[in-house]
């Protein structure tokens, strides 16, 4: 949503008349400037809001700001609308007050539709997938349209012979650092992500019992993280800070261990226990005086190398368990004091 208002803020430019008369000037700068003004409302509104997400405040608990938000733009698109052509030429009126319509369907519609995904985004690797791109798919139309609005400002600047001195100000500086924070953030997000709903979903299939889907998410694990495991060697540290990176890492090495060495014990362990359960019906299923010493050895066996599986799993799974939790606290520790130190505050 932000990089499109890096380029709105950027419209808010000084104003230098050449080659026309005084009040032909003044007119076309009032012009520009009463759109200009209704740009730089917008757009400190828009900061506000996505410095309030960016914080760590969901969708949903700055839904109050959304719709304040909605206020905003509506009011500036029916500001814009009141206005006459310049000089019978009603192509910037139109097209501010028709980008200012799009915001608005935009955080209607769109960011509607990220509040419900927000909902659900945890569910699964897909599910998160979808919600950020949700959110880059509402980022791409407001970015084409403050595209299109800004080659016909600068053109009625051009007709109108008025020079355009453009500098960053504060604020485009502050919303074009938040993208770069974010997307940042959502990249190493992804990274760690995926390898936490691969090991979500091999515990399911642990409850389960099902040795299948057990091997297959066990594989999974292992592939993905080292897969992303060789994307982030490729990503440099933000601003040189390597915190959140090298959580990152820590992370997916721990996934691609358990995946690697410790869930195919956890499987073992469970073939182990099929294998002595069905040998204890067979047995259990003759009279005493039919079993022979072969079964009777066999199961025996079976016995002890489960219970031995046990142990083995029972001390693995309590390791598992405690590296989890502090990498875990760790990342949402760092993630969060990444989010906070680098996205500048806004109201």
């Amino acid at each position: 949503m932000i990089k499109s208002f890096s380029q709105l803020c950027g419209l808010i430019l000084v104003l230098v008349f050449t080659n026309a008369s005084a009040q032909e000037a003044n007119d076309a700068g009032s012009y520009l400037q009463f759109i200009g003004n209704q740009y730089e409302e917008m757009s400190k509104d828009m900061m506000s809001y996505a410095s309030a997400v960016a914080h760590g405040k969901s969708a949903r608990k700055v839904e109050k700001r959304r719709v304040e938000l909605l206020q905003q733009v509506k009011e500036s698109e029916r500001n814009v609308r009141r206005m006459k052509p310049f000089q019978k030429d009603s192509r910037l009126r139109d097209s501010v007050a028709a980008y200012f319509r799009l915001c608005y369907l935009v955080l209607i519609e769109d960011y509607g539709k990220i509040v419900n995904l927000e909902d659900i985004a945890e569910q699964s690797y897909d599910a998160m997938e979808a919600y950020l791109l949700a959110k880059e798919t509402a980022n791409h139309k407001l970015d084409e349209a403050s595209n299109r609005v800004d080659t016909v400002y600068r053109t009625f600047a051009s007709d109108n012979q008025i020079r355009l001195l453009e500098s960053r100000s504060k604020l485009s500086e502050m919303i074009a650092k938040t993208e770069r924070v974010n997307v940042y953030h959502r990249t190493m997000y992804l990274l760690f992500f995926r390898s936490y709903k691969n090991e979500a979903y091999f515990f399911e299939a642990m409850s389960r019992a099902d040795v299948s889907a057990m091997e297959q998410t066990s594989n999974s694990l292992t592939s993905n993280a080292t897969q992303d495991l060789d994307k982030l060697r490729s990503i440099s540290p933000f601003n040189g800070d390597t915190s959140l990176k090298n959580i990152c890492q820590r992370l997916l090495v721990f996934y691609q261990k358990e995946g690697n060495t410790y869930f195919p014990v956890f499987t073992d362990f469970q073939l182990k226990k099929e294998g002595y359960e069905k040998m204890k019906k067979a047995l259990d299923a003759k009279r005493p005086a039919d079993r022979n010493q072969n079964e009777i050895d066999a199961f025996n066996k079976s016995g002890r190398d489960l219970n031995a599986a046990s142990q083995k799993i029972s001390s693995i799974n309590d390791e598992c368990n405690k590296n989890r939790s502090i990498l875990i606290k760790s990342w949402g520790e760092l993630s969060e004091d990444f989010l906070s130190k680098y996205t500048p505050k806004y109201r």
